[in-house]
């Protein structure tokens, strides 16, 4: 028995549109795949990215955190040795004390040679000397007007008491065609300032060490 043309066409028909849903579908699916494997290697390359520069950061970091730990525990350090008592000096304090006084009576030497000048003098040059046996030693050289200030200014330098010895060494006068005042008479003075007894004493210098 033969099928009408119409029930062919029809059957035809059904099993044509059934491949073409089973073909859309495959390809529907075939493009959420896609999607989906797309959007891991999306994720994939933004975890990668994340832990680039994560890695970078770190590299940057670390040597910084390292200097500034450094940083602080030596000033951590510092700040405990700052607390500490100050360790003594290496001088006893009865050395470091007459230093002092010496340093004071040193100004006051300093002040007196050049305030207890006459005016008629004029001071040149000044050289200081170190003697084992008798201390300091000050040579003054200048230039007067005549010998009466020389003489002036000896008197003022023992009178005042700072000196063990004033000793005038030389006065010349130049020879020339001026006035006998206007003349000017070269002079030199040798000042001697007295050792310490404390320092001179034997037990003071095995305490605190040899003399300079």
């Amino acid at each position: 028995m033969r099928l009408p043309f119409a029930s062919v066409f029809a059957a035809e028909r059904i099993g044509s549109h059934s491949s073409l849903n089973l073909l859309s579908e495959w390809a529907s699916r075939r493009r959420r795949e896609m999607r989906q494997a797309q959007l891991w290697m999306l994720m994939l390359l933004l975890s990668f990215l994340v832990g680039t520069c994560g890695a970078v950061y770190l590299a940057y970091q670390f040597p910084q955190a390292v200097r500034q730990r450094a940083f602080w525990h030596q000033r951590l350090e510092r700040m405990e040795q700052s607390q500490k008592e100050p360790s003594p000096p290496p001088f006893p304090k009865e050395q470091l004390q007459n230093a002092r006084l010496r340093t004071l009576e040193f100004n006051l030497i300093l002040m007196a040679i050049t305030r207890l000048l006459p005016r008629a003098a004029a001071l040149h040059e000044a050289t200081i000397a170190h003697q084992p046996d008798t201390g300091l030693t000050i040579t003054l050289r200048g230039s007067t007007q005549g010998f009466e200030p020389v003489r002036l200014y000896t008197e003022r330098l023992r009178e005042i008491g700072l000196f063990a010895d004033v000793t005038p060494l030389s006065v010349t006068r130049n020879q020339g065609t001026e006035a006998a005042v206007q003349q000017r008479s070269q002079f030199e003075i040798r000042l001697t300032v007295p050792v310490p007894s404390d320092l001179s004493t034997p037990s003071s210098s095995a305490e605190g060490g040899e003399r300079p």
